[in-house]
């Protein structure tokens, strides 16, 4: 005979299941995204690459900064505003909604944008202070919660980006520390490469590249403020976008450096053009990033090229649409990308995928913004 006891554990055992289904992870590749929920508060969700019903993995009625998947696609650190003037660093499992950890409280400093390293426990992140103060970057053990600077000695610094290996840390550095180029030396070195033509440029900023292995620093002039693109196959190479004059023209161009010689190549090809957001396929052969005329009113388009700018063909034309940040997948099949259209200004973004082999996009979710893989 069954007892009530054995009936009440088979019930209480059928509710956590269905609980469980409810809350699961999506299936197919995911994808995190940011949007609003019930209450009007931006928060972090997730879907998969085939549009599954989206699973609310944040809550709370603080609003969601920032955040980025871990490499091995376990967990998201994000970050949000927290009820005083600084913000919280979270980490949540991707296949475990609402079960979010806090691993750093900074009530007077905003520290933000986290980026991983390759061993998935370890988080640089940006440390501001509230006044105003140029941002540093510091370490965050996501286990223990211990954070220490990543410099002995005080250096601005933002925009960070691992190399593929771990082996470099790349930053933008706003003002030219002792030890850098001089304009007129910056003019020479870049006139001989052929990376700008303008005598009279000036530089007030520079990416800064860090040698983990032998303590060295590449620092390269650039005018962009923002982070490059490793090669996820050669550790030794990124690319990343910066200003080019041509008399009272510009351009913002696409370049591509090689660490290991410190050879910068302008890959863009065209002279007025504005580049954004490239992104490497998983086995460096290709980059995907937006682009449109220099000064001209309409939506960044999706475009391809080689690494050394050959074989450059636009895969979108739909000029009063905004394509943003694309992401190549895992297989290298699709593009994630953010969509807008700039004829309805009232208008919500939204996710959507770009299937390179049909040469055709379909949506994802929306409205949502800021989309990335979980790898």
């Amino acid at each position: 005979m069954t007892s009530r006891w054995q009936i009440g554990a088979f019930c209480s055992t059928l509710l956590l299941l269905l609980l469980a289904g409810c809350n699961r992870a999506p299936d197919g590749q995911q994808i995190a995204y940011v949007w609003v929920d019930d209450a009007a508060v931006r928060q972090l969700f997730l879907t998969d690459e085939y549009g599954a019903p989206p699973v609310q993995l944040s809550a709370g009625s603080q609003l969601v900064v920032d955040f980025a998947p871990a490499p091995d696609g376990e967990t998201i650190a994000y970050t949000k505003n927290n009820d005083g003037n600084g913000t919280t660093l979270y980490t949540v499992a991707t296949n475990r909604p609402y079960a979010s950890e806090i691993i750093l409280t900074c009530e007077q400093y905003r520290c933000e944008r986290p980026i991983w390293a390759q061993d998935s426990r370890r988080i640089v992140y940006e440390r501001r202070g509230l006044a105003g103060e140029e941002p540093q970057l510091w370490w965050l053990d996501s286990v223990t919660g211990e954070t220490v600077p990543v410099f002995s000695r005080d250096v601005i610094g933002y925009q960070a980006a691992f190399s593929a290996d771990g082996s470099y840390l790349s930053f933008v550095n706003p003002v030219a520390a002792e030890g850098a180029h001089t304009a007129n030396a910056v003019t020479q070195l870049l006139d001989e490469s052929g990376y700008a033509a303008s005598s009279d440029l000036t530089v007030g900023q520079e990416i800064v590249v860090f040698d983990f292995g032998t303590g060295e620093q590449l620092r390269l002039p650039n005018l962009m403020n923002m982070a490059v693109s490793w090669s996820p196959a050669t550790p030794d190479q990124f690319v990343m976008l910066d200003m080019k004059f041509f008399g009272e023209k510009f351009g913002v161009h696409t370049m591509h450096v090689d660490v290991s010689d410190n050879v910068v190549t302008d890959i863009s090809r065209v002279l007025t053009v504005e580049d954004s957001a490239p992104s490497w396929s998983a086995d460096g052969k290709w980059i995907a990033f937006g682009r449109k005329g220099t000064g001209v009113n309409i939506g960044m388009q999706l475009w391809v090229m080689r690494p050394d700018g050959s074989d450059a063909r636009p895969l979108t034309a739909t000029n009063h649409l905004h394509h943003g940040t694309p992401q190549w997948s895992a297989d290298q099949q699709t593009l994630l990308y953010q969509q807008f259209d700039l004829n309805r200004p009232e208008g919500t973004p939204a996710v959507r995928l770009y299937d390179i082999a049909k040469n055709e996009s379909r949506p994802v979710v929306g409205p949502a913004t800021q989309p990335q893989w979980i790898p």
